[in-house]
């Protein structure tokens, strides 16, 4: 590209940066088959408009399945972190960047949903306990229509929620057997 292109792409990119303020909220529900009960900690999805290009509602979501309590009363669990946006992610898998407060960079690819407006972390895990030692969490992709948005997420107070998950898990955990 040109230095004119890229300054235009990146002014672009500016105009359709949004910031949203994550007040997690917590949930929780069994599966309908197994009777697994699983637990949602999500941000509140306020519809963003940072230009009249882009209008939108970004969400970051993580599913947290409890397997069973350690001897030592630690919560074994698997996660998955979800972002779900109103537009097309593209096919199969998006390129998405993430940024965790001034951190550098990393870009890896999300298989996204077959509505293709979620992508799920390749490792849900591993991204939840980047989140949790943030503040601030940034991320960028290409939608099915080539536009970039770049979307900010105040995270910092993930852990308090993760800790609330955890408490309510402990209470129900007493008809589960310990991990040996």
């Amino acid at each position: 590209y040109s230095k004119t292109m890229k300054n235009a792409l990146l002014f672009f990119a500016a105009l359709v940066t949004s910031a949203v303020l994550a007040e997690w909220k917590i949930s929780s529900e069994a599966d309908d088959i197994t009777d697994e009960v699983y637990y949602l900690i999500a941000t509140d999805a306020a519809p963003v408009e940072a230009s009249e290009l882009a209008c939108y509602t970004p969400s970051l979501c993580f599913k947290i399945r409890p397997q069973n309590l350690t001897a030592e009363g630690k919560m074994r669990y698997k996660c998955d972190a979800i972002i779900s946006i109103d537009e097309a992610f593209t096919r199969g898998e998006t390129e998405i960047i993430t940024r965790f407060d001034r951190a550098k960079p990393t870009t890896q690819s999300w298989p996204t949903s077959t509505s293709r407006r979620a992508a799920f972390a390749p490792n849900g895990f591993a991204f939840m306990h980047s989140v949790a030692g943030a503040t601030n969490l940034t991320v960028r992709f290409t939608t099915t229509l080539g536009h970039v948005r770049t979307i900010k997420f105040s995270v910092a107070d993930f852990k308090a929620a993760m800790t609330e998950v955890v408490a309510r898990y402990k209470k129900t955990a007493e008809k589960l057997p310990a991990a040996q």
